[in-house]
């Protein structure tokens, strides 16, 4: 199965960039363990819409 190891937002602020468009709603990062790799997801919700998923997955896992 699947095992959660953290999730959390953040609600960007700050960038002097006016053509940023990743300072709009929030991102959420969450790391899932397997029995045999790790996941890294972050998510970009703005209203309520999933605007950008990106993923990035290692073959290890860290013993408890």
């Amino acid at each position: 199965g699947w095992r959660t190891v953290y999730a959390f937002s953040v609600h960007p602020k700050g960038s002097v960039d006016p053509a940023a468009d990743n300072q709009d709603g929030q991102w959420v990062n969450a790391q899932f363990e397997s029995a045999d790799a790790t996941y890294i997801e972050w998510y970009h919700i703005v209203e309520g819409k999933l605007k950008a998923w990106y993923q990035a997955k290692g073959d290890f896992t860290f013993s408890e």
